[in-house]
């Protein structure tokens, strides 16, 4: 079956509000609970780093938004450095995000997949087998790209070090050859060099790299193709223009006004195109799993590889395209001209009740006044944040589970 773009996007869409009160009433407190989450997640790490308690009292107004940002940087740099207490703070505040993300993914993506309603009442959050069989997929689409992923690009990895390492070697040379008592001391670079040799460990090893990935990339998407029916010959072509086209498109994207032959880094900018290629594809492949494994009930993989067989991949890269522009579009218009005119209505109503209020008051001016407004358009602004995130989160389910909906009509 052929993956509609603009009818998928619209099913997620109008999911998205259609069921809004659903949605809001499944969300609402496991969202509120991330928040918190996070907050204490936030003032946990500095309490950590200053080995004493941080509390609001501790932070200037704002700047909480920033602190979050560097809370982040510095709990997994800390966990990688092997900080006992970060590694708990780290892994303790993601698999509390990962339960509460799930809890309410789970119900709507099978309300949207297969219309089951989720369980009633306001003051719930939704556990058991579907949001574990959520997490799972998506731990272990992550886990599938790293696991193709990963050996590659150590093996690049070490590539480039051992001929780094080689290049560095450092040889004993006579320069005259009548005399003994001359030494000089020269590494691999600078004899390979005056041979002629050296272009070959600084361009050509890498690009002989570049070109195992290309075909690896090309027969990944020959067998692709082929094994959606296409046959041999077309599917070999297919991956051949669209390595063709990926490659010259990136380049005219990045720099057009470099020769790439004549450019050192051709050949490592080639190698990350290629392996992020690879990774792309493996990705797209997997996306819709953890959709399709919470409707089936069922962590096979069968339904997720036919629903992105073929075209249909290019089709799923479509939606994503068309489903990031229509946020973009909404996220514009309602953060740079809904809220900003409600910000200055709400300031042209404090000044229209400050004078009303001087009037009234002797010409002075009334203290709670402005203490009031900021806090109302602070309540304005949660609500309009956490309005817009609940789209978002029934948009993502609808996707998933319109998605799921298809692979059951291309399994039929």
């Amino acid at each position: 079956m052929r993956l509609g773009v603009f009818s998928t996007v619209g099913e997620a869409l109008n999911f998205a509000t259609r069921r809004y009160e659903t949605v809001m009433r499944v969300a609402w407190l496991p969202v509120t609970f991330l928040f918190i989450g996070n907050i204490a997640f936030v003032f946990g790490v500095f309490s950590i780093r200053a080995e004493r308690l941080i509390t609001f009292a501790d932070i200037r107004p704002g700047a909480f938004e920033g602190l979050a940002q560097v809370a982040n940087g510095i709990a997994i740099s800390q966990a990688f450095a092997g900080s006992a207490a970060f590694i708990v703070i780290t892994l303790a505040s993601i698999i509390l995000q990962a339960l509460l993300i799930a809890s309410y993914m789970a119900p709507l993506i099978r309300l949207k997949g297969i219309g089951e309603e989720p369980a009633p009442g306001v003051v719930r959050i939704s556990a058991g087998p579907d949001p574990l069989r959520y997490i799972a997929g998506q731990v272990l689409s992550i886990v599938g790209v790293a696991m193709i992923v990963a050996p590659l690009a150590l093996s690049f990895f070490y590539i480039g070090n051992e001929i780094q390492s080689a290049l560095q070697q450092i040889f004993v040379a006579f320069p005259n050859a009548e005399s003994l008592h001359q030494i000089e001391y020269r590494d691999t670079r600078s004899v390979l060099s005056d041979q002629g040799k050296i272009w070959f460990l600084d361009f050509g090893a890498w690009y002989f790299i570049a070109l195992l990935g290309a075909g690896m990339l090309t027969a990944v998407i020959t067998f692709h193709f082929f094994e959606a029916g296409t046959g041999l010959i077309q599917s070999v072509i297919t991956a051949i223009a669209i390595l063709v086209g990926l490659t010259a498109g990136f380049y005219f994207l990045s720099d057009i006004s470099t020769s790439p032959l004549s450019n050192p880094d051709t050949p490592l900018i080639l190698v990350r195109l290629y392996g992020i290629s690879l990774l792309v594809y493996i990705g797209l492949r997997l996306f819709p799993y953890s959709g399709i494994a919470v409707c089936r009930r069922s962590m096979g993989l069968f339904s997720v590889l036919k629903i992105t067989r073929g075209w249909n991949l290019l089709r799923l890269v479509g939606i994503f395209i068309v489903f990031v522009v229509a946020f973009a579009i909404a996220n514009f218009l309602l953060f740079s001209i809904a809220v900003p005119a409600a910000r200055t209505t709400v300031v042209a109503l404090f000044q229209m009740s400050n004078v009303m209020g001087r009037l009234s008051n002797g010409g002075e001016e009334l203290t709670w006044m402005l203490p009031f407004f900021n806090f109302l358009w602070s309540v304005i602004s949660i609500v309009v944040r956490y309005l817009w995130l609940f789209l978002s989160i029934g948009a993502t389910a609808g996707l998933l589970g319109s998605l799921y909906r298809q692979s059951v009509i291309s399994s039929t």
